[in-house]
């Protein structure tokens, strides 16, 4: 006997829900994203200084 299509769709959600590739992969993605936002204010910050040290150099120039 077929069981009803609801006990099915029910099995099949908690099947899901109990899957832990999902989660793994979503950890994963804000991992990167987490990473990305700090090369993201790393280059920034290190760009600030080498732009000061450009117009320090080129204020230090006569003329």
């Amino acid at each position: 006997m077929r069981e009803p299509k609801s006990h099915r769709a029910w099995t099949s959600l908690i099947g899901f829900m109990r899957a832990e590739d999902g989660i793994t992969a979503i950890e994963y993605g804000l991992v990167a994203a987490l990473i990305s936002v700090f090369i993201m204010v790393a280059i920034g910050a290190v760009g600030e200084a080498v732009v000061d040290l450009f117009e320090l150099t080129a204020g230090s120039f006569p003329g």
